[in-house]
């Protein structure tokens, strides 16, 4: 039997458990740290990379491309899948978790450290605990939040993430501040949308306003205002 191990990456919530399982066969070898723990994840590691046969997949966050290379150099990979949904759909998934604000954060810390290509050290994480760059009330008010606005419309154009139609001016959390409101300000975490003060041209809506807390993934049909 040949040898094949598989390393699936992503984020969380990216589907990676889910993927494994729709092609996993009876006798394969499966490590997921979520399921078996650190101690029996990195028993596991060293016991793939001594295989001479067999399949096994390996389930790891990894983010960045160093990250995920040195991991496949350590267990012999012979194919390495990166599952990367967009960020509206990792954060709609994680804020129906059963712990929303724990997987938000860490989708949102996987965002950071994929950008950086790198695991920040803990001396570097800690000027940003005691001195927080943005603030974080839900009022969104400063320059951080007029920033990260403009890089947000920098990024993602007027195109209304709700109704799809141009001329959107509004910032609309993919995370509604209402559910957590501890969130930085993140220019990733935010997406254009019409608003009270600039209904869509096209269909009238008000869509910011009346999407309210609802998840992305639950329907959006508001009201047409003429």
């Amino acid at each position: 039997m040949a040898r094949s191990v598989t390393l699936v990456t992503g984020p969380p919530c990216a589907g990676k458990t889910t993927y494994v399982a729709a092609r996993v066969q009876p006798g394969d070898i499966v490590l997921d740290q979520d399921v078996i723990g650190a101690a029996a994840m990195r028993a596991g590691l060293a016991r793939v990379a001594a295989m001479t046969t067999g399949t096994a997949w390996v389930i790891r966050c990894a983010p960045g491309p160093t990250t995920r290379a040195a991991l496949a150099r350590q267990i012999g990979a012979t194919d390495v899948v990166l599952l990367r949904p967009d960020d509206a759909e990792l954060f709609g998934r994680a804020a129906r978790r059963q712990y929303p604000r724990r997987h938000i954060q860490a989708v949102r810390d996987w965002i950071a450290r994929e950008a950086a290509d790198r695991w920040p050290s803990r001396r570097a994480r800690q000027p940003r605990q005691a001195t927080p760059a943005a603030p974080r009330s839900k009022h969104r008010v400063g320059r951080p939040y007029r920033r990260a606005r403009q890089q947000m419309f920098a990024l993602h154009g007027s195109t209304c993430h709700l109704c799809g139609h141009e001329g959107a001016r509004t910032a609309d959390h993919l995370v509604p501040v209402a559910v957590d409101s501890t969130q930085p300000v993140d220019p990733h975490g935010m997406r254009p949308a019409h608003g009270s003060g600039n209904p869509c041209p096209t269909c009238r809506r008000h869509c910011n306003q009346e999407r309210g807390t609802k998840p992305l993934g639950a329907t959006f049909k508001p009201a047409l205002r003429w």
